[in-house]
This record gives C-alpha cells, sequence and structure tokens, in this order.
C-alpha cells in the first residue's frame, strides 16, 4: 500500500512549522486551534486548507512560519525526543548497510522516538513494511500514534514487546524466516541476536548501534558464534560547516565622517537586499521568522552602527559595500558517539565455525 500524502494541510494533519534550520516543530491541526511559539501564536484555520510550503502569518502580523509536509529528514529535527536518537549520518550508514529498497522487510527494536523507524519506511515502502519493536508502553502508543500523523502507517506495525525475553511476533519467523534486514538498539543487544537470527532470511543483513566498545565487543563474540560472516564496526562522524561573508567598503565609496562602516560578519538580509552586487546566502536570512519590514530598525537590533541625526540612512550605504572575502566555520555537531556494526546471515549449511 502506497503511503499517504495530499497536496494540502487538512484538519487532523500533522504538519512541520519551520522558522529556520534550528527551531522547527510540529502540531496537529484542529479548527479553532492555535500553535504558539516566539514569533507568535498561528492560527491552525489558516494552515487547513493551504498548500504545503505555505508562509503563514501570525496574528499581530509580526512574524512567520513555512508549514511543511513532513518528511524523514524533517520528522527528526523536529521530533520530541522521548529518547536519545539517531540523526542523518548514522541513518544514511545504517540504510546502506542493511541494503534497504522498496519492497524490503525490515525489523527494528528499540522504537524509541522514532526518528530512524521514519526513514526505514521511506526505504522501503511503498512495497515494503517495517516491523519496529518498543518495550515502553507509553513510548511504543505515541509512536503509533505519530506514525499515523504523519501518513506513514500503511508501511509499518508498533509491537508493544520486549524481544530480549519474549523475541519478534511469532509470524516473522513461522513457515520460516520473513525478514530482510534487522537492526537493533538497545541496552544488551546479544540478548536479541537469537530472537533476530530466527526471523532473518539467509543473506540478510543486521547492524547494530552501541555506544560503548564493551557491548560491541560481546554483539561481535555472540555474532561469531551464531555463524556470521563479513562482521565490521564503524563509527560515523559528521562536521557541519557555514560560510561567512566579510564584507568590505567600496574603494570610493563615502561614509558618515568619523564612522567606520566596514562590517564585518554575516549579513542580515534586510541590509543586503537593496545591493544587488551582494551576494548574502540563505542562511543569513533576518531574524528567521519575523517580517523585515525596517531594515534601519533591524541593524540597531543587531548591535549594527544607530543612525544618528543627518546621518545617511543605512540602505544609502549599502552600494558601497562588497564581497571582500570567505571564511569557512565549523557548525555544532548533531550526533553522539556511537558504533555500528554489521554482519550478513550466510546460506543455509555454510555457516563459519567461532574463531
Amino acid at each position: 500500500m502506497a503511503l499517504s500524502f495530499h497536496d494540502a494541510a487538512a484538519e487532523g494533519d500533522l504538519v512541520i512549522l519551520f522558522s529556520n534550520l534550528d527551531s522547527m516543530s510540529t502540531a496537529t491541526l484542529k479548527a479553532g486551534g492555535a500553535t504558539n511559539t516566539k514569533f507568535g501564536s498561528f492560527r491552525h484555520g489558516d494552515m487547513i486548507g493551504a498548500p504545503f510550503g505555505s508562509k503563514i502569518s501570525s496574528r499581530d502580523a509580526r512574524g512567520w512560519i513555512i508549514m511543511l509536509r513532513p518528511s524523514p529528514d524533517l520528522i527528526t529535527e523536529s521530533l520530541v525526543h522521548r529518547t536519545q536518537i539517531l540523526y542523518h549520518a548514522d541513518i544514511a550508514m545504517i540504510i546502506g548497510l542493511l541494503d534497504l529498497m522498496p519492497g524490503r522487510i525490515v525489523l527494528e527494536s528499540g522504537t524509541g522516538s522514532g526518528s530512524l523507524t521514519s526513514h526505514l519506511i521511506h526505504a522501503v515502502a511503498p512495497t515494503g513494511h517495517v516491523h519496529t519493536c518498543e518495550f515502553h508502553e507509553k513510548r511504543w502508543q505515541q509512536a503509533k500514534e505519530e506514525f499515523e500523523g504523519y501518513g506513514l502507517s500503511s508501511c509499518v506495525t508498533c509491537h508493544w514487546r520486549d524481544v530480549c525475553s519474549d523475541g519478534f511476533p511469532p509470524a516473522l519467523s513461522e513457515e520460516g524466516p520473513k525478514a530482510d534486514a534487522c537492526f537493533l538498539d538497545l541496552p544488551s543487544p546479544w540478548e536479541a541476536l537469537g530472537a533476530a537470527d530466527k526471523c532473518l532470511k539467509a543473506g540478510g543483513k543486521i547492524v547494530n548501534f552501541s555506544p560503548c566498545i564493551e557491548q560491541v565487543a560481546r554483539v561481535c563474540t555472540n555474532l561469531e558464534t551464531l555463524g556470521y560472516q563479513d562482521i565490521r564496526t564503524l563509527e560515523c562522524l559528521t562536521k557541519g560547516w557555514g560560510v561567512r561573508y566579510d564584507l568590505a567598503k567600496r574603494p570610493g565609496g563615502v561614509a558618515a565622517e568619523g564612522k567606520d562602516r566596514t562590517r564585518v560578519g554575516r549579513q542580515p538580509v534586510g541590509e543586503m537586499e537593496a545591493s544587488p552586487s551582494v551576494s548574502v546566502p540563505p542562511s543569513s536570512a533576518a531574524c528567521p521568522g519575523e517580517s523585515v519590514e525596517d531594515p534601519g530598525a533591524l541593524k540597531r537590533k543587531r548591535g549594527g552602527v544607530a543612525e544618528e541625526a543627518g546621518e545617511p540612512k543605512a540602505e544609502s550605504l549599502l552600494p558601497e559595500l562588497i564581497p571582500d572575502s570567505l571564511h569557512s566555520y565549523q557548525l555544532p555537531m548533531k550526533g553522539h558517539t556511537g558504533y555500528l556494526t554489521v554482519a550478513s546471515k550466510p546460506p543455509h549449511g555454510d555457516r563459519t565455525m567461532p574463531l
């Protein structure tokens, strides 16, 4: 069954409210409802019936947000953290190591906040299926409701069970193993390896995430005992880099007497938009979620040189500024230390002897 998507938001939809890359949240649309953020109060009535990607203004028209359809990347950035989550570097590696494609059947133990699960669903949709297990009842119920809100419920089944003690659902191993891949994120993953092995087809892949190298060593030992092959452990680290424009005064430009108008640093769009000769990266937009009606006021708010009586307005100085040089700088890293262990289940009768 295909995932459920439509072009415009409807009552009951779970949508992403985007302010900037560091400020996203979710909301379930209700008639007469509203969502309050630091950028203002936003009526759900303005969102219901509007196309995804619409710019929604706050009640006082001073702030705005963009209403977006949930996607795996946006879900990871906006979901409520019930547990520590996996981010894009690990997620991309996991999907590649599991060799996922549409039509695959995937097992997951440790649903948690559902970050990885949403990516697994999109990797195997529309003809595949994800069976995810969570032992904590409240987290299981919340994840189930969120997948329904995201429109992903047709390709995922949430199970409330402890796979370490109860194993995976019997239907996945009756009449032969049904799963093509398995992912484990558990405190004691070696206790679930036997249950995963019963459900995993010959040639299937299993990936385990553990934050501690002692856990990794024990998992590798148990995988060898089960006869798994090609056992490898990897660590994924990600570094984000930003670009900053240094702006210098154009030669021959006129600045106010006694004032140094050279500005160093990223310039808000509100200050730069009047100068066609200066290109500004999208990430340097004026205060996200705020309307830019008075560039001079924004300049004062951002710590720029205040305009005094008799001085030329900020806009009149803009043509004098040109990009002088570019500087890169490291952005905060999202993620946490962990190790990915991957192994392949060999064909029947071809299991290697433990080392």
